[in-house]
């Protein structure tokens, strides 16, 4: 235990700095600093050829109008699908053939009703 005290004592911390201070003055191997530098060097130029790299060449007008139109392709096609639904629903309403006695006397509605256990053994597990 006073080994660990002594080792510690004010005495002998000024030495290990003292002696730190000179292992700093003594010079740095040659092959490492060189080893650094290069790294240091190779990422510089890379990342200099990145930015000096030409730039890449604009799309034609053609391509961009084509690219523009297949990103508003989706969006289009669910707002036409919404609006043509809406215009459907009310027509039918207004035009007497969405009644409760259309639906129920149309074949749709009877050819589905008998279907229906048909339809639902074919979802697998029911």
């Amino acid at each position: 235990m006073t080994d660990r005290q002594d080792q510690f004592s004010d005495a002998a911390l000024d030495d290990m700095f003292a002696s730190a201070r000179q292992d700093m003055a003594t010079p740095v191997p040659d092959p490492f600093l060189e080893r650094c530098m290069g790294d240091a060097l190779e990422v510089l130029d890379d990342r200099l050829a990145a930015k000096l790299a030409p730039r890449k060449a604009r799309r034609q007008p053609v391509a961009r109008l084509i690219s523009a139109l297949g990103r508003m392709a989706v969006p289009a096609g669910l707002t036409a699908s919404a609006l043509v639904g809406v215009w459907l629903g009310g027509w039918a309403e207004n035009t007497g053939l969405l009644t409760g006695d259309a639906v129920v006397s149309s074949v749709m509605s009877s050819d589905l009703t008998y279907r229906i256990p048909e339809i639902v053994s074919l979802w697998g597990g029911y």
